[in-house]
């Protein structure tokens, strides 16, 4: 199982269960209702759906973000007139890139790959 589903599904499973604990927690103690189970399945779907759209969009931004962080590695050099527009804080996330230990090369190489065998 790739660690992508992982670190998906698993959060979403995390919320539901707290979602589903307080919602039991909440709903036991009012002895008003007789049947409680069906407002507290309807709350944790809900809750799943919500968590599905946020986590969602979150994995898309952290997409984006690098594929900006590649587009940036792949134009721009670090010199002067050719400045990186990323974050510093980026930049030094990514030692290869800071060392110039042949990241940019390697990411050339990989685009040239892709390039040649599509």
């Amino acid at each position: 199982m790739p660690l992508r589903v992982v670190f998906r599904f698993l959060p979403q499973v995390l919320i539901v269960c707290s979602t589903g604990l307080a919602g039991i927690m909440l709903l036991n103690y009012q002895r008003d209702y007789t049947i409680w189970v069906l407002p507290l399945i309807i709350v944790c779907l809900f809750a799943f759906l919500v968590a599905h759209c946020f986590l969602s969009i979150y994995e898309m931004v952290v997409d984006v973000l690098f594929l900006c962080f590649a587009i940036d590695t792949k134009y721009n050099d670090g010199s002067p007139g050719r400045e990186f527009y990323m974050d510093k804080v980026l930049m030094v996330s990514f030692p290869l890139l800071s060392e110039g230990c042949g990241f940019l090369k390697w990411v050339s190489w990989e685009q040239s790959e892709l390039t040649s065998w599509v």
